[in-house]
């Protein structure tokens, strides 16, 4: 255990350089709920609110538990973060040496999912405390259904419902986990095989009614993770793009994320859809692989069971972020893999042992592993710096991603922020170029071209803006101003009123009629 902290430490040792990036503003930065640290007013806030898209009170409370240790300095957030994947890793030990009894593998698998670059997302970004979080919290369900079948009790069995309740209020992507623990039933708990003579179905039955509870808590999370992502404006994309499409990117995600686990290259924050959707024979060829591993699994389930536990495990737990309900417009996300990669390792470190158990001897397997965690942790030491600040995460994902036109729209907002305004609206044409309904990147860019007296340009992307997204009170407003300044008034006026119908309190749309009026 000792050992994988001193990895995992070692290996991200860089997190305590970085500080706040993409989201961990609106998360953490500015928002005067966790600014205020552990208060009684934070806790009613974070048990009842749905702010961005999300009902995660635990996650809230421990970023205002930061705050009361470390105020607003990035490294002591970065340094809890860190500290919950490091016990994510231990906890993943301990749980596989529990259920199998084999040390060295549990080890590695732990070893694997510590250091492998597709963790740095979820470590190096604070906002993403969520993953770190739902899957201690997770891991320590698994932790204690394992001493509840060791020793059934209806006491027992009460930590894991409490468990997998506070998984949940950290992260609502552990529904999938009462299912999870049926497979861990097949193997390594044997439950099913164990009732020689009887049904298996009656088995299962049984097994399905004990998950009643959990299940019960996994749909009631469910339901409330989709009203909270509903109401956040989170699901545009769910009326947007139909489900062949969804169905499309999802078999493509699910071939993506284990190419990724296998060579772990390219990592970005963000992954664009393809404009025109995917080529089908790219979408085909996914399909026929995804099936053929599938099939492989399943095949080996009784000489190999772990191969389709694991790999079940993988497919499942993705289910709800892999987009077939779409929440954002991004195709994929690294941090996704969390909690899925704990069945994929240990597959895969289970399926290396035995499949070289003959041809190498114990030491060469160790051997080959520890040179594999020193490989992918090199990677992950490579890619932790690109999180230091905002400038060099998009820059990287720009390099990185050919048509990533979100992190174009990012990285030009980054520099309209730092005054290069030149090299900001040259980001916002290529962004929109890519991506011409990107209403922010028409509005950011109009802004500039004012600045700039270049009007008809500004004109024409203020109202692109309000076309893509009609009901900006502030894109009315400026728009109205623009015109105001060209001697328009009667048109400014419009647009000053259509601004104040969608948000009464707006001042300075006030403000701006009151001046069109009086020019009169």
């Amino acid at each position: 255990m000792a050992g994988l902290a001193v990895v995992t430490g070692a290996t991200f040792s860089g997190v305590f350089q970085l500080g706040f990036v993409f989201d961990d503003a609106a998360y953490v930065v500015n928002n005067h709920h966790v600014r205020g640290g552990l208060t009684l007013e934070g806790l009613g806030w974070a048990l009842t609110t749905f702010f961005f898209s999300n009902w995660h009170p635990l996650t809230w409370l421990s970023h205002m538990v930061d705050v009361e240790l470390f105020a607003l300095r990035p490294a002591g957030h970065h340094a809890t973060s860190l500290i919950l994947h490091t016990a994510n890793g231990i906890c993943l030990f301990g749980v596989l040496r529990a259920l199998t009894g084999s040390t060295w593998r549990s080890a590695t698998a732990a070893a694997l999912f510590l250091v492998h670059p597709l963790r740095v997302e979820s470590v190096a970004w604070v906002s993403e405390r969520k993953d770190v979080l739902s899957v201690l919290l997770g891991l320590l369900t698994v932790a204690a259904y394992v001493a509840y079948v060791r020793k059934p009790h209806p006491l027992r069995y009460l930590p894991v419902v409490l468990a997998l309740a506070a998984g949940l209020a950290a992260k609502p992507m552990l529904v999938t986990l009462p299912l999870a623990l049926l497979l861990l039933d097949y193997w390594p708990l044997g439950r099913i095989s164990r009732g020689v003579g009887a049904p298996r179905w009656r088995l299962m039955g049984h097994l399905l009614l004990e998950k009643l509870p959990l299940l019960a808590l996994a749909a009631a999370g469910g339901a409330v993770a989709f009203v909270a992502q509903a109401r956040g404006g989170s699901m545009l994309a769910e009326t947007t793009l139909p489900l062949p499409a969804r169905m499309e990117n999802a078999v493509l995600a699910y071939a993506r994320y284990l190419f990724k686990t296998l060579w772990p290259q390219g990592l970005s924050p963000w992954y664009p859809l393809p404009e025109g959707g995917p080529a089908v024979s790219e979408v085909r060829l996914a399909v026929a692989f995804l099936v053929v591993v599938t099939a492989c699994c399943l095949s080996q389930l009784r000489r190999r069971p772990w191969l389709g536990v694991g790999w079940l495990w993988f497919v499942g737990t993705l289910v709800p972020v892999i987009g077939l309900v779409k929440i954002g417009l991004q195709a994929m996300a690294d941090r996704y893999t969390y909690l899925p990669h704990v069945g994929l390792l240990t597959s895969l470190v289970w399926c290396c042992a035995e499949c070289g158990g003959k041809a190498a001897g114990k030491a060469a397997r160790q051997v080959a592993g520890a040179a594999l965690v020193a490989a992918l942790a090199a990677a992950t030491l490579r890619q932790v710096p690109h999180w230091r600040d905002d400038a060099a995460l998009y820059g990287h994902a720009v390099a990185t991603v050919p048509g990533n036109w979100f992190m174009l729209y990012n990285l030009a907002t980054t520099l309209e922020k730092k005054g290069s305004l030149a090299e900001a609206a040259a980001l916002y044409e290529e962004a929109l170029r890519l991506h011409p309904t990107d209403s922010y990147a028409h509005f950011n860019l109009a802004g500039i071209l004012v600045k700039h007296g270049q009007t008809e340009a500004a004109l024409a992307h203020y109202r692109a803006a309000l076309h893509y997204r009609p009901g900006d009170p502030d894109t009315h407003h400026n728009l109205g101003v623009l015109l105001l300044s060209l001697g328009r008034r009667d048109e400014a006026a419009s647009q000053f009123r259509e601004a104040l119908r969608l948000r009464p309190d707006h001042p300075q749309a006030r403000l701006g009629l009151a001046r069109a009026l009086a020019g009169r």
